[in-house]
């Protein structure tokens, strides 16, 4: 069975995400968006070959526009082959809700979650962190000197990035 459910459509909708295509039947090797699909929307890739398989797709593909959504990912074709990582960090658990407590230090300094999830985005670039944020490279730097003392965790050593990166997936998770 292969169909396209593009933007618009009833399934997208029930999802509750307006912008998104649905391929079903995708080979596993395209990350190409098809002819005709819109660029500005996820489109998220769903393997099935019969029809009562379905119903098991579209939950998949609810919990997949969730991960997309939360890590802000770009328009593109996105599969659980591709976020297997993500989308584990994401279900429910015990460990991804002792994960999320690492990062809750930072709700009540939006400065500090806003600047780590900037410095994250550019790679750990002070500089491109400091153009973005309107601040002075001294002041992300005393910012992530702050996100250490607060978590325990500092975004500045690479060896802890995995499960910094990891516990604000946990954070917006949940």
């Amino acid at each position: 069975m292969a169909a396209t459910i593009r933007p618009k459509a009833a399934i997208p909708a029930a999802l509750g995400w307006s912008g998104a295509a649905i391929e079903l039947g995708i080979k596993p090797s395209s990350h190409r968006l098809p002819t005709g699909a819109q660029a500005s929307c996820p489109m998220l890739g769903v393997r099935r070959s019969t029809y009562c398989e379905v119903p098991g797709a579209v939950t998949l593909v609810r919990e997949l526009l969730e991960v997309v959504r939360i890590y802000r990912l770009p328009a593109g074709v996105h599969r659980l082959d591709d976020l297997v990582l993500e989308y584990q960090l994401t279900r429910p658990s015990p460990a991804r809700d002792q994960l999320a407590q690492l990062v809750n230090p930072l709700v009540a300094r939006p400065d500090l979650l806003q600047t780590l999830r900037c410095y994250l985005s550019h790679g750990r670039s002070r500089r491109l962190t400091a153009a973005e944020r309107h601040v002075q490279a001294n002041t992300v730097d005393y910012r992530l000197r702050q996100v250490d003392k607060l978590t325990g965790l500092d975004p500045a050593q690479a060896e802890q990035l995995p499960r910094l990166v990891a516990a604000l997936a946990a954070h917006d998770a949940s």
